[in-house]
This record gives structure tokens, sequence and C-alpha cells, in this order.
């Protein structure tokens, strides 16, 4: 039995604690995608957003680029959409 598939006695398995940790992540991050959004629609400066998040300006203008480059790719209403093909 390799250790991903050994359940520690009155635990979970190894497996089933890293879908876990998978799971949660992706929750985590698309509720930064969500929030950046937001924020750059509400007219958020880099600065603001940046601090928010806790990350560099030039990591957060990276992030900031993608989503307009998302949003420029799939149209009007692109926050539903680029949500959803995140997801896929």
């Amino acid at each position: 039995m390799r250790a991903a598939e050994a359940h520690p006695p009155g635990g979970e398995s190894a497996r089933e604690a890293l879908d876990l940790i998978r799971a949660g992540s992706a929750v985590y991050h698309e509720a930064r995608w969500y929030g950046v959004q937001r924020a750059m629609r509400a007219r958020a400066s880099d600065w603001e957003i940046a601090l928010a998040l806790g990350m560099s300006i030039s990591a957060t203008r990276e992030r900031i680029d993608r989503i307009r480059t998302r949003e420029r790719e799939l149209g009007p209403d692109a926050e539903g959409r680029a949500a959803a093909s995140r997801r896929r």
C-alpha cells in the first residue's frame, strides 16, 4: 500500500487530505481573482489592490493584465464566464 493510500488510525487517507488541499486552493484562488476583478471595476488603484493582496506591485499588475486580457477575450459580462472558463 502506498503512503498516499494508507489511512492513519482514525484518520483520512493522504489522498483525501491532498484532495482537500486542492479544493481549498481552488476556492482561494477563485476568490482572489474575483476580488481583484471587483476592485478594478470599483477603480481601486494598482497599489491598493497590491496592498490588499499582500503581493508586490509587479505581481499585482501581472494579475490585473491577465484579468483584463481575459475580459477582452470574453467580451461583455466577462465576470461570470471568466470564472467558469478557469474551472474547466
